[in-house]
């Protein structure tokens, strides 16, 4: 009777000893695959941690790397830590683009960095992008991925008039010609070139 529970103790030991290798080694594959797997789920309400799939799409049809430039202090009257809003805000991007890269510049301290970057408030994001620019002056998915898609859209515009037909000349200064709208026009297209 005592070799049979020697035998049963043994067999119990055993058993034990196989059960926690198999759970060690179990913790130790999540564990690695914890790290090298990155996986996110957005539970807010509305959705506020994710982006848009619009937004996805336009980031996919940048190629190459995309240089967003937060002019923004230290801390805002109103806002508190605004770098950290600006930091966490680019992170939704980032994580679907990774060569997009965030660069912050305080307006007072670097000035004519500032001047030279043409940016008027605080917290201002200037976007590059094939040496292209756009400002944005606020914080909200729908302004930065319009000034992406901006962007992205950088071949040049053909305009086309007709003439001879009794058609409205587009150079002509009388009231029923477009020769306002011409001008207006071409210093849009002027401003927007520079």
């Amino acid at each position: 009777m005592i070799t049979l529970n020697k035998k049963l103790r043994w067999h119990y030991l055993i058993q034990n000893g196989v059960f926690v290798i198999l759970l060690l080694s179990l913790v130790i594959l999540l564990g690695y695959l914890a790290t090298q797997t990155r996986l996110q789920w957005d539970v807010s309400q509305n959705g506020r941690n994710s982006l848009s799939e619009a937004s996805v799409e336009i980031l996919k049809k940048l190629q190459g790397p995309v240089q967003v430039t937060a002019y923004a202090t230290e801390q805002h009257a109103q806002l508190g830590d605004i770098r950290k809003i600006i930091a966490d805000f680019v992170a939704l991007y980032q994580r679907v683009k990774p060569d997009l890269s965030l660069t912050f510049i305080d307006p007072v301290a670097q000035p004519i960095l500032t001047q030279e970057a043409d940016v008027q408030v605080n917290g201002e994001m200037v976007i590059s992008f094939n040496q292209r620019v756009e400002h944005l002056t606020v914080i909200n998915e729908q302004a930065f991925s319009n000034a992406l898609m901006r962007l992205v859209r950088a071949e040049d515009k053909l305009i086309v008039a007709l003439s001879g037909h009794g058609e409205r000349r587009l150079d002509g200064k009388a009231n029923y010609d477009l020769g306002n709208l011409a001008d207006t026009c071409v210093q849009m297209a002027l401003t927007a070139s520079n």
